[in-house]
């Protein structure tokens, strides 16, 4: 049973009208207003599921940067023919289940709906309620005001001369589509839904390589005095990974390990990090290097593996032409088609996934068109603000991932319907060694807390996480006008700084270790289980503060 729905303004309006009406001297009998036979309910007003944070922040780091309009670019690739539909179920919910870790001394956090009031006590008779409350469908309610529920603790709507919780589905539908109203007790319950249909995938990148090479510059070594800073543009890795500093196109046994990690945690597909790469001459940087070496070597190598996560590629698309010698899209595309079975699928086609930041490149209207005949085509970028189609790979919470508040952060709507979640770990508004508006990990709440917009909301087809292994980002000199040269004199990285301060669940070579990773696969699987916080043991990882 669901805590029933906070106040809201229209719960509070009828207190207005019960003032006029006492100073009236009103008169009829508790919950009917005089000459009115119908009882009256308030209405919650405030019931849409999820809206936007008001933000107009630029999006994440995503392959080269280039200047400040590099730092506000971030896209993944295309899919193509066969594979796994996300409209297709699981088997049985994959991954190991992490609450097994030793549990930290803490409280969990809620997530579940709103916690302000609850339904009374159980109750056979009238007898068993104290007070003047009475028994409703087996639940001591209190009695309704003038046909009011003003300070109530069973309920805001009245019904019958008694307040319960609600009247309809969308009273209950606060914090998202999970709850309905139990047309005979009138209480908000989670409504039945198989866990098994959401597929989940995990931003990924490729792009290591350059950054890899001697000279290595680190944050974590230069904050701890033991290195200095590289140049400006030079790629920083914020800390060393478990695996040590890495290129994949030469490892193929890393990337072995992350497809099985990632296979085991529960992950349907990665969505590859292509945003900065729409060509492969020399108008995109190092697209060799960062992105289709390490891309044919990835495909080589978890093609071979049973039950690895699929490849949605997220590229930006620019020109009719579709010479692959031109477009990376192209390439990418003709790339998967040559390895049946690692495309991801998403209503019949393969999904693919188009930036949609204009600073960067401007998207080709003629060419998307024509790749939606073959493929299930989405355009992706961050901080979207409005609902719409678009998806998105990170939006801040309404309210502070600290509090009790849910986070509800903006998803993706598309007709009507909610199509797409977003989780990340970590989030910035403008860079993230801004720490004063970046938003922390907080040791794992944050993402706990966008996690439960999954939970409130189990039946969107797809969620999306940020991410796996992003690991660098380049120093841009101070100047901008996010990172003035009084507080940031040595420069501003936009995606990635400091541990906490991060996006990656991939394991990390300092005291934090796997953490995060632990962290990813109890919370898919608590999302597998069907079950939310309030009903699994509060001391899994996914429902516990450290």
């Amino acid at each position: 049973m669901k805590p029933w729905p906070r106040w809201t303004l229209s719960t509070q309006v009828p207190l207005v009208l019960l003032l006029a009406c006492l100073l009236s001297a009103c008169e009829g009998p508790v919950g009917s207003m005089p000459g009115d036979s119908t009882t009256i309910g308030a209405s919650d007003a405030d019931q849409e599921i999820l809206t936007p944070a008001d933000v107009g922040a630029p999006g994440s780091d995503a392959g080269v940067d280039v200047g400040i309009a590099r730092d506000v670019g971030i896209a993944r690739d295309a899919d193509e023919a066969s594979g796994e539909d996300a409209t297709a179920g699981l088997d049985a919910s994959a991954g190991q289940d992490a609450s097994a870790w030793p549990p930290d001394a803490a409280e969990r956090p809620d997530a579940t709906a709103p916690d302000a009031g609850s339904p009374g006590a159980e109750c056979a008779t009238e007898a068993d309620c104290s007070g003047n409350r009475g028994c409703v469908e087996g639940i001591c309610r209190d009695p309704c005001l003038y046909g009011f529920c003003l300070l109530s603790s069973t309920g805001s709507h009245c019904r019958d001369g008694y307040c319960v919780e609600c009247l309809s589905d969308d009273e209950c539908q606060e914090e998202g589509s999970r709850w309905v109203c139990d047309a005979a007790s009138h209480t908000c319950v989670s409504k039945p839904f198989d866990p098994t249909v959401t597929k989940i995938g995990i931003f990924y990148h490729t792009w290591h390589c350059p950054a890899a090479a001697p000279p290595v510059h680190d944050i974590s070594e230069v904050l701890a005095g033991r290195q200095s800073w590289g140049p400006y543009q030079a790629f920083h890795w914020w800390d060393q990974p478990a695996e040590g500093y890495y290129c994949l196109t030469n490892n193929t046994g890393l990337l072995q390990r992350h497809a099985t990690l990632l296979r085991d945690a529960g992950v349907d597909f990665v969505f590859v990090d292509v945003t900065n790469h729409a060509y492969r001459d020399g108008r995109s940087d190092r697209t060799a290097a960062m992105i289709t070496e390490p891309f044919e070597k990835m495909l080589q190598t978890w093609s071979a593996i049973a039950g690895a996560p699929k490849i949605v590629p997220w590229v930006p698309v620019v020109e009719p032409s579709t010479n692959p010698a031109v477009n990376t899209v192209d390439y990418l595309n003709a790339r998967l088609a040559a390895y049946p079975g690692m495309h991801f699928q998403l209503y019949g086609k393969p999904l693919l996934l188009v930036t949609e930041n204009t600073e960067i490149f401007v998207t080709n209207a003629s060419k998307v068109a024509q790749l939606e005949q073959s493929y299930t085509v989405r355009k992706m970028w961050a901080h979207l603000g409005s609902p719409g189609p678009n998806w998105s790979f990170m939006e801040v919470c309404r309210e502070d991932p600290a509090g009790d508040e849910p986070c509800r952060q903006r998803s993706a709507v598309s007709n009507g319907q909610l199509e797409q979640i977003t989780a990340t770990v970590a989030y910035q508004r403008t860079f993230m060694n801004n720490t004063a508006t970046a938003q922390a990990r907080l040791h794992g709440r944050t993402f706990r807390k966008q996690w439960e917009t999954l939970l409130n909301n189990p039946d969107v087809p797809v969620v999306t996480i940020t991410g796996w292994n992003e690991w660098i980002a380049q120093r841009q000199q101070c100047g901008h006008p996010a990172c003035p040269c009084s507080t940031f004199p040595d420069g501003c990285f936009l995606d990635t700084y400091n541990d906490e301060f991060s996006r990656d669940f991939e394991p990390v070579n300092n005291p934090t270790g796997d953490f995060y990773y632990r962290l990813l696969v109890d919370c898919i699987a608590l999302f597998r289980s069907g079950l939310t916080c309030a009903e699994a043991d509060p001391d899994r990882l996914c429902c516990r503060d450290p």
